[in-house]
């Protein structure tokens, strides 16, 4: 896959926080990938340890939330997550992370087994992936009061168009907008968003899991239909591990074969993200 246009699928990039990681133990999803499934033969390192730690991009993006009683994290992913390690027969534990670079600081210290991520060219030098299984798209969020109402409306004279420096929106929007302004901002997503809330731009553009919740905190502000791009999110496992890529594929394999994606969306979200297409 590689960054275009529109319809094109792009990764999101994540970002890290390291720390311990967390073991949750609450019930993993009833639903399963099929009736009777084969088998998943993990390596004998890891179900000897008992556990199976799985990365995932929980303090960014949106594509993963916080439940507003228990306060642990809730989505398709973390449920993709937990089917993989009842599958294994062995206990999930997450391990959080926020940029992509820390992300693999994190596997060469050995600090994960499996992760999920959104796919990227460049991100195979370090990755193994998996066939994907959710797709996220990009879109915009415009500031309260402007008259933009379209895609169409964004790339003319005088729009400021908000962007992480150096991630996919970044990559996708600059060679693409024309007439706009580009603003790059250095830091997380909250970073950005305060950008715009402080009239830094007229637009911000991120996934759009991230944008929906942004939408409620700034009152008057209005995210487009349009979107200009998709990120795929894998499973994958560190490059050259291929005793732990094949029951990683196997288990994709099985989840795009049936409606497990499409109820771990429906059950736990975010809203924008859709089970990957085969």
């Amino acid at each position: 896959m590689r960054l275009k246009a529109l319809a094109l699928v792009v990764p999101l990039v994540v970002t890290a926080c390291g720390g311990a990681p967390a073991v949750l133990t609450s019930p993993s999803p009833t639903a399963t990938a099929r009736a009777t499934p084969a088998p998943l033969a993990f390596p004998p390192s890891v179900v000897a340890s008992g556990t199976l730690r799985v990365a995932l991009p929980t303090s960014d993006q949106g594509v993963i939330l916080k439940d507003p009683v228990s306060g642990e994290p809730k989505g398709a992913l973390i449920d993709i997550a937990r089917e993989l390690a009842r599958r294994a027969d062995l206990t999930f534990t997450l391990v959080e992370f926020t940029t992509y670079p820390s992300m693999v600081a994190l596997m060469k210290d050995g600090r994960w087994d499996v992760g999920i991520i959104g796919r990227e060219p460049a991100r195979e030098v370090d990755l193994d992936f998996a066939p994907p299984l959710i797709d996220v798209d990009f879109g915009y969020l415009v500031r309260p009061g402007s008259a933009i109402r379209s895609a169409a409306d964004v790339d003319q004279p005088g729009v400021r168009v908000i962007v992480r420096r150096g991630t996919p929106p970044d990559a996708l929007l600059t060679p693409t907008l024309k007439q706009a302004q580009i603003v790059r901002i250095d830091g997380l997503q909250d970073v950005a968003f305060e950008a715009l809330r402080a009239g830094s731009g007229d637009v911000l553009a991120l996934s759009r899991p991230a944008l929906t919740v942004y939408l409620d905190k700034l009152p008057g502000s209005a995210l487009l239909n349009d979107r200009f791009g998709v990120s795929q999110f894998s499973l994958v496992v560190p490059k050259g591990k291929a005793d732990l890529l094949s029951p990683v594929r196997q288990f994709s394999d099985e989840l795009r074969t049936s409606d497990f994606v499409a109820q771990a969306i429906a059950r736990s979200g975010p809203k924008g993200t859709l089970p990957t297409v085969r």
